[in-house]
């Protein structure tokens, strides 16, 4: 049955949850988020948090992002908070800034085709290109796309609103799409990605039509932005289980299209790269369980590495020096992901240097870990240097060299050093942010 024959035939009525169900408690929730809520609660607009928010908090987990729906328009929230900008075409919504943070606000949409409204639009598959039509909470719930995600929260009565059954679904730990599977993926494909996400991060097995119609609709992630496939692939490998979502993306043929050339060097090497991708894997999810800050570009480097040694084997021996091999390879090898998945100029920069470091590393002598060890991104190739041992045992004693050389005091007080500038930078670009 499809989402507009559902709410013509079905009347809502959702079901109230309290906070005490789930031992939620209003210190769980972020004070950004409750600023904004009762700033719209004043001028007279619904408001409520929605989502991965609560479906995390109801599972015990403490949410990293807080997002917001309400019935205000968005010019309307913009007008209403000068800490504010609209993002977005395919649908519009807010960014309410708190200094580095925000908090994502959206309109409640309406359904397609029910309203009469001119501001939605599919393409000829049915993939929704257009999104800016507004409707009611009863509207929006159908319009989201797991049952899990389909939960508001009341802040000022402590009440979770589930239309859809989403508790349930919970507690059953099953990840359902609301409505016709297969109509929701003609929708957005990218729901195929978000379900790998979800069902990694929580544990959740996908409900049998959702998961069997996968491969049926994976090759339209092809028609998906680069951009916007950038953004999923972060979220799916920072999503604390990233492990299990790289064995969830090979076995339903998905990782291909995200990194088609490292999945077949991935194939023809495997006693080489596997053990580097887990180690590389396991390190992440270690760092999001401990809420260490991760960068995107070093998952560019691990992933993109299999394409350089490759590309590197193929140049003229004597041509180049190791140092402008790894960076002409380096982009030569983003040049190629980018018709997947394009990547921020910021994360392109940081991630060549991280490659061109590793002809450093050979050069053991103290006066050369003077110079390294000032070099802003030296942690980082460090730490990509370790992990190499994995595909390239003969690294080990220069691993030991880097790691015996930063416990002598006379480095450690350089990297003491670099450690504070490079913070102070962070506060100096963040203190002139423009909003």
């Amino acid at each position: 049955m499809s989402i507009l024959k559902f709410k013509q035939k079905t009347k809502l009525r959702p079901d109230v949850l309290s906070f005490s169900d789930y031992n939620i408690s209003a210190e769980n929730i972020s004070e950004n988020a409750k600023e904004v809520i009762y700033k719209l609660y004043d001028n007279g607009f619904e408001a409520y948090l929605v989502g991965g928010c609560i479906r995390d908090m109801m599972v015990g987990v403490q949410p990293k992002d807080f997002d917001v729906v309400t019935s205000a328009r968005p010019e309307q929230i913009r007008n209403l908070f000068s800490n504010s900008r609209l993002i977005g075409r395919r649908f519009r919504l807010a960014h309410v800034l708190f200094g580095a943070e925000f908090v994502e606000v959206a309109t409640f949409r309406a359904l397609h085709g029910f309203t009469g409204a001119s501001g939605a639009a599919s393409n000829k598959e049915g993939r929704i290109i257009k999104d800016n039509i507004y409707g009611k909470i009863e509207e929006d719930v159908l319009r989201r796309d797991f049952t899990v995600n389909s939960l508001y929260m009341d802040i000022q009565n402590h009440t979770i609103i589930d239309y859809l059954g989403g508790a349930k679904d919970l507690a059953n730990q099953c990840l359902r799409l609301i409505g016709d599977p297969e109509i929701s993926y003609r929708e957005d494909p990218v729901r195929i990605l978000r379900a790998i996400r979800i069902s990694s991060k929580l544990n959740f097995k996908i409900e049998g039509t959702a998961a069997k119609l996968i491969p049926q609709f994976s090759d339209s992630l092809d028609t998906i932005s680069p951009s916007r496939l950038f953004d999923e692939t972060i979220k799916i490998f920072h999503c604390g289980s990233s492990q299990k979502a790289l064995d969830l993306l090979i076995e339903f043929n998905l990782l291909e299209k995200l990194f088609p050339h490292t999945v077949t060097l991935l194939n023809d090497m495997p006693e080489k790269y596997e053990p580097f991708f887990q180690e590389a894997l396991r390190s992440t999810d270690d760092r999001v369980q401990q809420d260490l800050p991760l960068n995107p570009a070093f998952l560019f480097c691990v992933f993109l590495w299999p394409v350089i040694s490759k590309l590197k084997s193929e140049l003229n021996p004597g041509e180049f020096n190791e140092w402008d091999a790894l960076r002409l390879c380096g982009t030569r090898a983003l040049e190629i992901q980018a018709r997947n998945t394009t990547i921020p100029k910021y994360y392109i920069k940081t991630a060549k240097d991280i490659w061109a470091l590793q002809s450093k590393f050979p050069q053991t002598k103290k006066a050369n870990a003077r110079k390294l060890l000032k070099h802003p991104k030296f942690r980082a190739a460090y730490d990509f240097l370790c992990l190499r041992l994995f595909e390239d045992k003969t690294l080990s004693h220069i691993c030991k060299w880097w790691t015996d050389v930063q416990e002598l005091p006379e480095f450690q007080r350089i990297l003491s050093k670099t450690q504070k500038a490079r913070y102070q930078r962070y506060k100096d670009k963040k203190n002139k942010r423009d909003y």
